[in-house]
């Protein structure tokens, strides 16, 4: 039975109860109360206790213009509901009589102006809301009357009114939590306690005040309060079934209805999670695939693990065991956690053996750890598990602790095959040498088409043999097969970190593999990169990408930018972020710009001096070193450093470094033999390089037709992609052929008269002219001023005065000077 509790009701003309002063204003809620129902004829307020619906409707009726009556209903007499409708209405004192639809048209129709009729507690009006006067204004109403109903979720579910506002509305956002905390004199991080109670007011309130008091008694008594209020009210306004489903679905901190339903053994898990969500217990959060995925608010699902603990002992442990078994493949870490909260270590184990690789990839190597680290000794010191933890510490970036972890697995290595396999995965991940990086490979490769490998493994695999092609110098058509597998496998479970790695790792290939026009495209719609573990490992691979696209179309500034973005972002040991310093480098020698060499060259001191993870740093750097000593005009410290370079095997970019020093000081054949050792894929630019510096000796041995042709299967690589660095940075000899080559006309007279007109940054920046550029080119070389004359087809005496032209726009006064300023 529902009435009125006549001490608690106002009519109209008295208006709604007096609002609290030490509240805060709630402008933006305000509003939208003002809209909603100054629009509408039935409004629903509905949240659980708590949730502030009374506040925020006393805050919006003190303000709105509407005349207002307010009404809390207590559960007494249902008849009183329907009286104090009537009398509301007619602004008369409760008095006995018919309580009729007719006595509210005559009274609303003597009336001026719209009138609102507040129902707080409206889930004790049930009676009336199902078959009484309610009941009729819902199915018809009336012109000129507004009912605004708030109650707890009861109303929804006992009296069928679907929520215009509900819990998420009602929340506190952060910037009230914040006027709250300031209000009480309290320094909390409002983002965290917003997360931690969903904006939840009381517990907000309740929160802020332990906080501000910084005692630990009452820290504990808040927590006692929160567990009762919880327990005693929250759970006590569910019905039977959502609150036992609450109970056990809190067990796991994320659910999908699928989950739900396993863990609960509830039908209408989905159902009963939408209403979760609509109370403000849950929140729905994006999970990719169409997978709707609801995350308990933090506070809420502590207290009621709680209460599952004190009302059901033993309850918790089946339903961990259930969570477990349903969750070991998608989301393996949760499940070795419930598996290992009920003491089943074992258990724990055999997820993350099953899982470790994946979990390494998509960010997950700090969890790995630290769970191998919970795990018992008896446990965690199996060789498996040794090994599985020091690969998570080498993608942490603690190489020492892992060279200590897999020397104490390989000691304790037994022929287990299931060792046997994870080794052959973990090799990749631990291995310096590039040779026996590349034998490791081999097995690797097999465990990719193993049937009895999910797929979210063999996604991690492909992935892992993407990233292993990339450092021996495998194909590019390897390299990108392997990432093509990595997405489509991941892409059947649902996964979006391994695709957008593999997207960023393609981007890379495709720009060494020359097709820059792809590249360029699936740059632009590549995300932000994310911040995990292996991020932490391999480190800003889209940065790189990018930058190493800007600079082979010949845009080094856009280059130097990216470059630079990798080295402030990337962890420093990172191999991306190293190849980012070695490319900076790359960049400022071909700008010709000294003060930029100089600033890139710093960074050179961070780049390793063995070889790492396959890498052949040394190599990279000493050919770094030539190509600035070049730019700087050392020859005769350039050529000594290039030479040694080519002791060993190249990779491309140091072959292509390596070229350039050794054709632009007139050592042709040793620059076609470095080209010629290049270790790894057929990559555009060292074909571009080895074609132009052909042409070079074909002049030299003034054979103009064979040098022309030469110039045409280089640009026939390069001008479809518009890659103008190896002919924007040309010597003189080579940019004298490539201007010759204009006359000839053909396919790619355009782009080559592009990169004729480009200008070297500092050249561009000193006022230079083109003729001026290319008589400063030619006084980079040996060549005397009457050599120069000839090969420019000037005058002796012009020259001189280009010469004396330059001098002065540069500030020096010899030639010396002038390699070094330029």
């Amino acid at each position: 039975m529902a009435a009125v509790d006549t001490a608690r009701w106002s009519r109209a003309a008295e208006g709604p109860p007096t609002r609290a002063s030490h509240l805060i204003e709630r402008p933006t809620l305000v509003a939208e109360l003002e809209r909603i129902i100054s629009r509408e004829p039935v409004t629903v307020v509905a949240a659980p206790s708590g949730w502030g619906k009374t506040v925020a409707l006393v805050e919006w009726a003190t303000l709105s213009p509407l005349e207002v009556a307010w009404l809390t209903v207590a559960p007494l007499d249902e008849e009183s509901v329907d009286l104090a409708l009537v009398s509301a209405v007619e602004q008369s004192s409760l008095r006995s009589g018919p309580a009729t639809r007719d006595r509210i048209e005559l009274a609303l129709a003597q009336r001026t102006s719209p009138l609102v009729i507040v129902l707080d507690d409206a889930q004790h009006a049930e009676a009336s809301i199902r078959s009484g006067l309610l009941a009729g204004l819902l199915a018809q109403p009336l012109p000129g009357l507004h009912l605004v109903f708030a109650g707890t979720a009861a109303l929804e579910l006992t009296a069928g009114l679907t929520p215009d506002v509900d819990a998420g509305r009602l929340a506190f956002a952060v910037e009230e939590i914040e006027a709250l905390a300031s209000g009480v004199g309290s320094a909390v991080d409002a983002k965290a306690l917003h997360h931690e109670t969903g904006g939840w007011p009381v517990a907000v309130r309740l929160l802020l005040s332990a906080e501000a008091n910084r005692q630990d008694a009452r820290a504990r008594r808040t927590n006692e309060l929160m567990h009762e209020y919880v327990r005693d009210v929250v759970l006590a306004d569910l019905d039977r079934d959502l609150a036992a489903f609450v109970l056990d679905a809190t067990i796991c901190d994320e659910v999908t209805p699928r989950l739900a339903g396993v863990v609960t053994e509830q039908v209408h898990a989905a159902t009963q999670l939408e209403r979760c969500r609509r109370l403000g217990l849950a929140e729905r959060v994006d999970a990719g695939a169409g997978t709707p995925v609801y995350r308990w608010r933090p506070l809420i699902a502590r207290q009621c693990r709680e209460v599952l603990a004190e009302q059901r002992p033993g309850r918790s442990a089946v339903l961990r065991r259930r969570a477990a078994t349903a969750l070991r493949e998608s989301r393996p870490l949760e499940a070795a956690a419930h598996f290992l909260a009920v003491g089943d270590a074992e258990a724990a184990a055999r997820v993350i053996q099953d899982s470790w690789l994946w979990l390494l990839l998509t960010g997950s190597a700090d969890a790995v750890e630290r769970l191998g680290v919970a795990l018992p000794t008896s446990v965690a010191s199996g060789p498996a598990l040794q090994l599985i933890r020091a690969c998570a510490r080498e993608v942490m970036g603690e190489r020492r602790a892992a060279r200590e972890l897999f020397e104490t697995a390989e000691a304790a290595a037994s022929t287990d095959p299931s060792y046997r396999r994870q080794r052959e995965l973990a090799l990749l991940l631990l291995v310096d040498g590039r040779e026996e990086l590349a034998e490791a490979a081999a097995p690797a490769r097999m465990q990719l088409h193993d049937d009895r490998r999910s797929p979210r493994e063999q996604a991690a695999i492909a992935l892992l043999i993407a990233w292993t092609e990339a450092r021996v110098g495998a194909s590019i058509d390897a390299l990108l097969t392997a990432l093509a597998v990595a997405e489509r496998k991941a892409e059947v479970v649902g996964d979006e970190e391994i695709p957008r790695m593999a997207h960023e790792l393609r981007v890379y290939a495709l720009a060494w593999a020359g097709r820059l026009t792809e590249a360029r495209v699936q740059l632009a719609s590549l995300s932000a990169e994310a911040s995990g573990s292996w991020e932490r490992y391999v480190g800003p691979t889209r940065d790189v990408a990018e930058g190493l696209v800007a600079h082979l179309s010949g845009d080094l500034p856009a280059a130097r930018r990216a470059f630079r973005r990798a080295i402030s972002a990337g962890p420093n040991r990172a191999p991306f972020t190293n190849l980012a310093r070695v490319l900076l480098v790359a960049t400022a020698a071909a700008s010709g710009d000294l003060r930029q060499c100089r600033r890139a060259a710093l960074h050179l001191r961070f780049v390793p001096r063995v070889e790492v993870q396959g890498i052949a740093w040394p190599a990279l750097r000493q050919a770094m070193l030539g190509s600035m000593e070049l730019a700087a005009g050392e020859f005769a410290r350039a050529v000594p450093l290039a030479q040694a370079g080519t002791e060993a095997p190249l990779t491309p970019i140091a072959a292509v470094a390596v070229a350039g020093v050794l054709r632009r000081t007139g050592r042709l054949d040793e620059a076609l033999g470095a080209l010629a050792s290049t270790t790894g894929p057929d990559v555009a630019a060292v074909r571009v390089e080895t074609r132009l510096t052909m042409a070079v000796r074909e002049l030299r041995q003034e054979r103009a037709d064979a040098a022309h042709a030469l110039l045409d299967r280089a640009l026939a690589v390069a001008a479809p992609e518009r890659m103008s660095l190896p002919f924007t940075t040309a010597e003189p000899r080579l940019r004298e052929l490539m201007e010759r080559h204009l006359d000839r006309g053909g396919l790619h007279v355009e782009f080559l008269r592009g990169c004729l007109g480009a200008q070297p940054e500092e050249a561009a920046a000193r006022g230079l002219s083109r003729r001026e550029q290319e008589v400063l080119g030619y006084l980079r070389t040996h060549l005397t001023t009457t050599e120069i004359a000839s090969r420019l087809g000037l005058s002796h005496n012009t020259v001189k005065t280009h010469q004396s032209h330059i001098y002065r726009k540069l500030g020096v006064t010899s030639r010396r000077e002038a390699m070094r300023s330029a």
